[in-house]
């Protein structure tokens, strides 16, 4: 009996830890999915809602192009010049990315804060992403940010 006792605990150790090993399997597995996912050209349509005093103020969108490459480089429009190249870093849990804009000739400068975007959908397809920014002005609470991009 004892020996059956033993044998059933090795048993069951030796299951708890294959089940332990396949789940790191299938995180390190997930996580290139996810961050391939995000790899290509989109179309992006940008919301953006002005938030004043937890109240939403006012909600603007329009459609741009992005573009983020394997090499953890990309391209967006911005307000300020035609373009500008951004470096991206995925982050699997909890799902964001890290963008960081800098200047596209001469030395890397950083010519914002880095944005987080937080992930919403992460599909190969269709993606749905959120960041906030404070007002520069004070006059709004904060703009919340939708990125709802679909693949090109």
């Amino acid at each position: 009996m004892k020996k059956i006792y033993i044998l059933f605990l090795l048993l069951s150790i030796t299951a708890f830890l294959a089940c332990n090993k396949d789940d790191n399997n299938t995180q390190t597995f997930d996580y290139e999915v996810k961050k391939n996912n995000i790899i290509g050209d989109w179309d992006v349509t940008w919301v953006i809602q002005e938030i004043r005093a937890d109240t939403l103020y006012h909600e603007s969108a329009f459609d741009i192009e992005v573009t983020f490459n394997a090499n953890q480089t990309g391209v967006r429009p911005s307000g300020l010049v035609d373009s500008v190249s951004f470096d991206w870093y995925y982050q699997y849990e909890p799902e964001r990315v890290i963008e960081v804009v800098r200047q596209s000739s001469g030395p890397i400068l950083i010519l914002d804060k880095p944005r987080i975007y937080r992930i919403i959908k992460n599909e190969k397809d269709k993606q749905i992403w959120e960041f906030t920014q404070e007002s520069a002005t004070g006059v709004a609470d904060e703009f919340r940010h939708t990125w709802k991009m679909k693949r090109k």
